[in-house]
């Protein structure tokens, strides 16, 4: 197992250069759930999210302030995976540098994981401006593991895009809300899975949704159509709001429509409008509403990951849901990074 070195400062800078061989120790380091590891885990990535020097060396490759997180749901067969590796050739084609990681669902039996997705994903091996990362779930419920949270922030602070493929085992793998900042549902035609989307309310979930296996022809119209009954459904709810997206399913100016594209990975068809409108519509949005998702989106992170750790007897120990999240927010508002908090919270004794 990968350890992380005692000097965190120096490993962050190196990821921050896009060292890959640092970025990769970092990674694995991530899954490492041995408790002397924890605090320089926790140190690493608290050095990770600490705001840039005013000075930096001309010559030192930093990753961008604004890299995006983009998260891949969907049920298992839709092509999640070709999705990801057509999204990141585009990506690529259009300068920016990509790191993937893809989780798979554990065996219950075994505790192992095929992470097949290095196989699905025909991309370039020795493309310096792309990484790629299979992980197990371990277990976790969510759709991803506790480590993926880690294993984001590593990336976001080397690579211009990140992107999270979850395990897309059910109908409830949403917890990548909670990382990217946007959030993709896949499904493909004939599936019957639009029901069961209005019934477990994931249609409340994604920022864009997608048909994918466009090529299948009316089948594929079908369930894009069967989406946007869907959505409007939510809408009529008041439970999603109308989107301002731009989409190649229909020239309708009906809004409830917006949301779905229909997309063919296999055949790279509709794949570069739908990153576009992502990249835009985080782009465009305002500093201040951007810095308050983001700051809600780690809260609940805080607060997922310190679940994880130590259960509900650990919340209510630190006086409540309620309580536990109002502390949160209020450090998080004043400058605490996620990573510091969580450790002031895991180890009271020490932070005191």
């Amino acid at each position: 197992m990968t350890a992380i070195p005692t000097d965190t400062t120096a490993l962050a800078v190196q990821i921050q250069q896009r060292d890959r061989r640092a970025v990769a120790r970092a990674i694995s380091a991530m899954e490492d759930k041995r408790d002397t590891q924890r605090t320089a885990q926790l140190d690493l990535l608290d050095a990770l999210t600490q705001p840039p020097p005013t000075q930096k060396p001309a010559t030192q490759k930093l990753a961008t302030p604004d890299s995006i997180c983009i998260g891949i749901t969907g049920p298992p067969g839709v092509g999640k995976s070709t999705w990801v590796a057509a999204m990141a050739r585009h990506l690529r084609r259009g300068g920016r540098t990509v790191g993937i990681v893809a989780v798979d669902p554990s065996s219950p039996r075994s505790g192992g994981a095929l992470l097949g997705d290095r196989a699905r994903m025909d991309l370039d091996p020795d493309d310096d401006g792309l990484f790629m990362r299979s992980v197990a779930t371990g277990g976790d419920l969510g759709g991803i593991a506790s480590s993926v949270y880690g294993m984001v922030t590593v990336l976001r602070a080397a690579f211009d895009v990140v992107i999270v493929e979850t395990t897309g085992v059910g109908q409830t793998e949403v917890e990548v809300t909670h990382l990217a900042d946007q959030t993709l549902l896949i499904i493909q035609p004939g599936s019957g899975d639009t029901l069961q989307f209005i019934k477990a309310g994931i249609m409340e979930v994604p920022d864009q949704l997608i048909v994918n296996k466009s090529d299948m022809g009316a089948v594929a119209v079908q369930a894009a159509q069967d989406l946007r009954m869907a959505l409007h459904v939510e809408q009529q709810a008041g439970v999603k709001e109308p989107s301002s997206n731009s989409s190649n399913s229909s020239n309708s100016s009906n809004s409830s429509e917006l949301y779905v594209w229909t997309t063919s990975a296999t055949h790279n068809d509709g794949i570069g409008p739908v990153v576009d409108a992502v990249l835009h519509q985080v782009a465009t949005l305002p500093e201040a509403m951007r810095t308050a998702q983001r700051r809600q989106r780690q809260a609940v992170a805080v607060m997922n990951l310190f679940k994880k750790e130590w259960g509900q007897r650990g919340v209510r120990h630190m006086g409540g849901h309620s309580v536990l999240m109002e502390r949160i927010h209020s450090e998080l508002q004043r400058g605490t990074t996620p990573w510091r908090l969580l450790q002031q919270l895991e180890r009271p004794d020490v932070h005191r």
